[in-house]
């Protein structure tokens, strides 16, 4: 069983990595394996973070 994001990562991580993608700075396959999430979860984080960054 893998450990959810927040307890793997700090909230800081999580939101500069975000912003990184978000600025195209790099991509999406680059951001969900720095992540450690799949496709799905990586894009329900993207479009919860830019509702509320």
């Amino acid at each position: 069983m893998t450990e959810q994001i927040h307890k793997r990562l700090s909230n800081e991580l999580v939101r500069t990595v975000l912003e990184r993608y978000i600025r195209k700075e790099i991509d999406a396959e680059q951001t969900m394996d720095l992540l450690g999430l799949k496709r799905s979860q990586f894009f329900e984080w993207v479009k919860r973070y830019k509702e509320n960054p």
